[in-house]
C-alpha cells in the first residue's frame, strides 16, 4: 500500500506543462493528491482493520449470534440511529448513546450504508479531479514542452532556439483560438467537477452535506448541551443493527445489536475537510479564470497611457506570468499585435522561461514583427 502511495505521489509531482494559476494549480494537484490520500487511508482501515464491533446481550459463546456474521452482516447492509429530535436532543436518559436508545413510534430512523461506498467514491472523485488535466495534455499534446525543450547549453545555442520560437509564434499570431478555447474549456471543466463532487457527496451522505460544514461551525463556535453534535448526526460512532432470523418453530426472531463505528471518527475529519476545501475552490477557480479572461479581453481596448503605467504592466506581468519587467513602451506594442487567444498562448509560452530567455524572446519577437510588413511594429 505504502509503495502505491508512493509511486502515486511521484505521478502526480512528475513536471509537465499544464495549466498554469493558482487555482488550477489547486485543482489540479492539490486535490486530486489529497482525495487519493484519503481514499487509500479509509479503504486501509476499512478492508484491513475493524470498520465495525457490534455487542450483543451474553458473552461471546453465549451470543445468539456469531460475532463475525453480525458483524459482517450490520456493515454490509446498514445500521440505524433512531432520536426524537435529531439535532435538538439533549443528554437524557433514554439514551446511552447520541442517536442509540430504545425504538419510539415518534423517533425519526436514519440509516447509515454510505461507509461501505465512501471509497469507492473518493477514488472516482480523485479521478475527476484530474479529468481536467488528462483532456489538456491530450489536446495539448507536449507541444510547449518541444518548443522549449532546445532552450539550454551555452548563450549562442540558447539564442538561436529562441529565435526559432519567437519565428513560430509570429507565424501563428491570430491562430491561437482553438488553444484558447480549449484552454478555457479545461477550467470551466475544472470548476463543474468541483461542483458535481460537493453534490455527488451530498447524495452519499443523504442530502445532509450542504450545510454540513455551517452547522460544524456553529456547533464548535457556540456552548451547547446538545448531545448530539452534526458531527454525530451525519457520522455516528455508535448505531444499532437489527439481525432477523427464523426460529426452532418457525417465528421470526428480531435480535437486536449496538454497533461501533470506528471508521466514523476518520470519515468525519476528511469531508470536514472537504466541505470547506470546495468552499474556497469553486471561487478561487471561478474568479481567478473571469480575471484572466477578463484581462486579456480588456488589453486590447485599454488606452497607451494606461498601458505604459506601471500599475498595468505589474498586473498584466502577473496574469500572464512574464518572467521579466514589462518596459513602458513594451506592453503597448505588444497589445497592439496581439489577440486575446494570442495573449493566451503566449502566456503558456512565456511562464516557464528564465527572466533571461524570456528576454531574448521578446527582442527576437520584436525584430521579426519589425521585418514582416504586413504586421504592426512591436
Amino acid at each position: 500500500m505504502l509503495k502505491q502511495f508512493r509511486s502515486l505521489t511521484t505521478v502526480l509531482s512528475a513536471r509537465k506543462v499544464l495549466l498554469e494559476g493558482p487555482a488550477s494549480l489547486t485543482i489540479y494537484r492539490l486535490t486530486a493528491a489529497a482525495v487519493f490520500a484519503f481514499c487509500f487511508l479509509v479503504s486501509s482501515l476499512q478492508y484491513f482493520g475493524d470498520p465495525i464491533q457490534c455487542v450483543q446481550d451474553g458473552k461471546d459463546e453465549d451470543a445468539a449470534i456469531n460475532e463475525h456474521v453480525m458483524n459482517s452482516f450490520c456493515f454490509i447492509s446498514s445500521t440505524y440511529t433512531v432520536s426524537e429530535d435529531r439535532l435538538g436532543l439533549e443528554c437524557n436518559s433514554y439514551f446511552a448513546s447520541p442517536g442509540v436508545g430504545p425504538d419510539r413510534a415518534d423517533g425519526i430512523v436514519t440509516k447509515h450504508s454510505y461507509y461501505v461506498w465512501i471509497p469507492f467514491v473518493l477514488f472516482f472523485q480523485a479521478l475527476a479531479f484530474l479529468t481536467p488535466q488528462c483532456f489538456w495534455s491530450y489536446y495539448e499534446d507536449g507541444l510547449i514542452g518541444k518548443l522549449l525543450g532546445g532552450i539550454s547549453g551555452r548563450m549562442e545555442t540558447k539564442a538561436e532556439e529562441v529565435a526559432k520560437v519567437s519565428d513560430y509564434f509570429r507565424k501563428r499570431l491570430g491562430s491561437h483560438w482553438f488553444f484558447a478555447a480549449a484552454w478555457i474549456l479545461c477550467d470551466l471543466l475544472g470548476f463543474a467537477i468541483i461542483l458535481f463532487n460537493f453534490f455527488l457527496t451530498d447524495v452519499l451522505l443523504g442530502n445532509r452535506f450542504q450545510s454540513y460544514g455551517l452547522q460544524v461551525a456553529a456547533f464548535l463556535s457556540a456552548e451547547s448541551n446538545r448531545c448530539l453534535s452534526p458531527l454525530d448526526d451525519v457520522f455516528p460512532k455508535v448505531t444499532k443493527c437489527s439481525f432477523y432470523k427464523f426460529g426452532a418453530g418457525g417465528s421470526l426472531q428480531n435480535f437486536d445489536s449496538m454497533c461501533v463505528l470506528p471508521l466514523n471518527v476518520v470519515n468525519e475529519k476528511i469531508y470536514t475537510i472537504l466541505w470547506f476545501w470546495f468552499l474556497i475552490l469553486a471561487p478561487i477557480s471561478f474568479l481567478w479564470l473571469s480575471i484572466k479572461i477578463g484581462t486579456v479581453a480588456c488589453l486590447n481596448c485599454l488606452p497607451e497611457k494606461i498601458l505604459k503605467g506601471i500599475l498595468a504592466r505589474s498586473w498584466v506581468q502577473l496574469m500572464i506570468g512574464i518572467p521579466a519587467v514589462l518596459s513602458p513602451t513594451r506592453l503597448p506594442k505588444l497589445t497592439s499585435t496581439f489577440t486575446p487567444s494570442d495573449w493566451i498562448f503566449f502566456s503558456h509560452l512565456v511562464a516557464p522561461m528564465t527572466p533571461t530567455t524570456y528576454k531574448i524572446f521578446e527582442d527576437c519577437l520584436g525584430g521579426h514583427i519589425r521585418k514582416n510588413s504586413h504586421a504592426v511594429q512591436v
